[in-house]
């Protein structure tokens, strides 16, 4: 299958992890989706490596890290 020269990943787990499920506001969602969204809503023009330290910090007590993949490095600096 063909790349497309600007995709983009973005998960909160590698092949060997499981995504962690949580109770947020009295919701059942992923943990990951939900700090995902709310940095994005929090900080818009954040670039992906910004918004990833930022939900890292929120995911680390959950044994998970935010995973990006790009199909070429700027991508991942833009805003």
């Amino acid at each position: 299958s063909d790349v497309c020269s600007s995709d983009l990943s973005v998960s909160s787990s590698s092949d060997e992890q499981t995504a962690k499920q949580g109770s947020i506001n009295n919701n059942s969602q992923g943990l990951f989706t939900f700090f995902f969204w709310k940095t994005l809503k929090e900080r818009p023009n954040s670039s992906l490596i910004e918004i990833k330290k930022i939900v890292d910090k929120d995911i680390a007590k959950y044994q998970q890290e935010m995973v990006l993949h790009a199909t070429r490095p700027g991508i991942l600096s833009r805003s």
